[in-house]
């Protein structure tokens, strides 16, 4: 059965405290790390710095919430930014195979008008397959948001196939590829439905600015407004989807 988490991302300058007890308070079951105190980098909160770790986690247990993954900055698409991305990526897989959480997610992430696509396709699945590899043994996966430019089953497969390492997979932001697909979201779906990725696919929820369209239902998520269409929630529940972070 899949169940709700949400991320710290709405709430960034929240305690780790607070954001266990609020998670245990209004129910959820996951909380994905996106920020806490303050601070985005995995490596400087000093809550999972070395020698602290172990009670962060028995901290988490103790409430019945599952740390399920650490969200990092790391963008791929610009050269002169490949080292802090790298450092950053990597600082996330050790706080996360520490903690016990099973993903860390990244970003593509840009593609602007005067660059070469391919160049960029191929930039960014190189430093995402680093941390791939730095990842493997670890029991964490990376994790590449369908966000930015790379919100279109092309050029999310072509990454896919050139990192293709097995702790690869895509998270579903699913207000991205509504941009381009909009109600035509089978098509963006089917690319990564029969795609090994798949099983290793996060969905992160889920908005659309309109209520107005016909079969979107609301829910409240963290004091604002959510809406995922029906039909899309039904094929989240038939792949399976273990979590999907609000």
């Amino acid at each position: 059965m899949m169940k709700l988490a949400f991320s710290s991302l709405g709430c960034p300058g929240w305690s780790y405290e607070q954001l266990l007890d609020e998670a245990a308070r209004d129910g959820y079951a996951g909380l994905e790390i996106r920020g806490v105190g303050g601070e985005m980098r995995a490596d400087k909160i000093d809550c999972f710095a070395i020698g602290r770790q172990q009670d962060a986690r028995r901290a988490a247990q103790a409430r019945g919430v599952k740390l399920i993954g650490f969200g990092a900055s790391s963008s791929f698409h610009d050269p002169a930014n490949l080292e802090n991305a790298l450092s950053d990526a990597f600082a996330a897989v050790d706080v996360a195979a520490a903690l016990g959480m099973s993903f860390v997610r990244v970003f593509g992430d840009r593609i602007a008008p005067e660059d070469d696509e391919r160049a960029v396709i191929a930039r960014v699945a190189d430093g995402i397959k680093e941390v791939c590899r730095y990842a493997e043994g670890a029991g964490v996966t990376v994790l590449q948001e369908c966000h930015g430019n790379f919100n279109s089953a092309g050029r999310l497969l072509a990454v896919a196939e050139r990192v293709g390492c097995a702790n690869y997979g895509i998270l579903w932001d699913v207000a991205h590829s509504d941009k381009i697909y909009g109600d035509r979201y089978e098509e963006f779906y089917a690319a990564f439905r029969s795609c090994v990725c798949w099983r290793r696919t996060a969905i992160r929820a889920i908005s659309r600015s309109s209520g107005k369209r016909h079969g979107i239902p609301s829910c409240a998520t963290r004091g604002r407004s959510c809406r995922i269409s029906s039909a899309i929630f039904a094929s989240i529940c038939e792949a399976r989807c273990r979590y999907a972070a609000l």
